[in-house]
């Protein structure tokens, strides 16, 4: 154990959904909180609801290190299934509108804050916490700034603005916070806010670790693969309209979530192989044996699906609207293409693809090598993990307090 006998450290995980509505945030937020436990901190995980479908887990809950408390703020419209699914998970950013006094009340008594995300809540809790001496983090695994930021609606960059002032800024003066970004458009952003650089930690945070993917041979057809929640910020129209653009391609749709019926009735082609949930093992099967990865995406703070398809050398057909994407491809060119959100930019993208397969097949299979190496020097989860760690190191000492947490890397 790498913390003293004094008591136990303890840490809330604020702002993720329920673990049966897990999407890559909230599996980046598990492995924080694992990661926490490791460290000697006592952890429980506030789930804010669930809007339906999309879990990594076939029974959220089971054999978890750390405390789950699902739903819990159900005293609070915001996190209501219809609130969520229509808002977009929109209204996760709103959570602590309502019932605010009950809300703290289930909150209080720890000694590091850590937030999915910066949210309605996080402002009005943090300057509470951190008059009490307590740490916090705020992490940013999918933010209003970057989906609003992005939109094509005058009306909603002039919301996101206002919300940036008014959710983010403030905080900017305060001790004890440390912010977790994802990407370069979020570290630009809370330096825009105000923040100083020795309070912001970049780091593309993801739990892919490369030595359990491969590439499997395939020279037959033309696959691709969709991997993700099913809902419309992750471009499935987009997905519908190119798998009935392109009959000749095989789609693999692995994923949950609200879109499933309407995957199901653009599925005229019978090309769309709807896989559903699928286990770890033949997630990893089904990306070895195919040839791309589309990634339609409105927004993305990273792309955990991106990186399992880079660690079977898969190229990117990505939207270039998701800053995380850009982040991803900004690495190296070999990982991909960034395209303007349409079916037809996709399709000419995957025909390119299909026919340098089928016209240098030899080359394809070199080029997929490379991109898993070239990858894997940048994506690594162990050095990652020990990254996340000076995260932890970092938010372990409340102004004070003489609690004293030795932090070593993690194995």
């Amino acid at each position: 154990m790498t913390v003293s006998e004094k008591d136990l450290l303890k840490a809330a995980i604020i702002g993720s959904l329920d673990l049966d509505c897990m999407g890559g945030g909230e599996a980046n937020t598990v492995m924080f909180a694992n990661l926490l436990v490791k460290l000697g901190y006592e952890v429980t995980y506030f789930g804010s609801g669930c809007a339906g479908g999309g879990s990594h887990l076939q029974e959220p809950g089971k054999n978890l290190i750390f405390k789950y408390y699902p739903s819990a703020y159900r005293h609070d419209p915001m996190t209501h299934p219809y609130v969520l699914r229509t808002s977009r998970l929109l209204s996760l950013g709103l959570v602590g509108l309502f019932g605010y006094k009950r809300t703290r009340k289930l909150l209080a008594g720890y000694d590091l804050y850590y937030f999915a995300n910066p949210t309605l809540l996080s402002r009005k809790l943090i300057p509470e916490v951190h008059s009490e001496g307590k740490m916090v983090i705020i992490a940013n695994h999918g933010t209003f700034f970057e989906y609003l930021g992005n939109s094509s609606m005058k009306f909603l960059r002039i919301v996101s603005n206002i919300a940036g002032k008014f959710l983010i800024e403030p905080l900017s003066s305060f001790d004890n916070i440390v912010i977790h970004t994802q990407n370069s458009f979020q570290t630009g952003y809370y330096r825009k806010c105000g923040f100083r650089d020795r309070s912001i930690m970049e780091i593309p945070q993801h739990n892919v670790n490369f030595d359990d993917y491969g590439i499997s041979s395939n020279e037959g057809g033309f696959s691709v693969v969709f991997l993700g929640r099913l809902t419309e910020s992750k471009g499935i129209h987009v997905l519908t309209e190119v798998a009935e653009m392109n009959p000749e391609i095989i789609f693999h749709i692995m994923g949950r979530g609200p879109m499933l019926n309407v995957i199901k009735s653009a599925n005229v082609h019978g090309n769309m192989i709807i896989h559903g949930y699928v286990s770890d093992q033949d997630k990893r099967r089904i990306l070895a044996s195919s040839d791309a990865i589309i990634v339609p995406s409105v927004f993305e703070s990273l792309s955990i699906a991106s990186i399992e398809g880079l660690a079977c050398g898969l190229p990117l057909v990505a939207s270039k609207t998701a800053q995380g994407l850009q982040y991803i491809i900004s690495k190296n060119s070999i990982f991909g293409k960034l395209l303007p959100r349409d079916a037809e930019s996709f399709s000419l993208e995957l025909r390119r693809l299909r026919r340098r397969k089928e016209s240098a097949y030899a080359d394809y299979v070199m080029e997929r090598k490379m991109r898993r190496e070239a990858a894997m020097k940048i994506f690594d989860e162990k050095d990652l993990l020990n990254e996340l760690v000076k995260i932890a190191k970092f938010s372990s000492y409340p102004s004070g307090s003489d609690r004293d947490l030795k932090i070593s890397t993690v194995n």
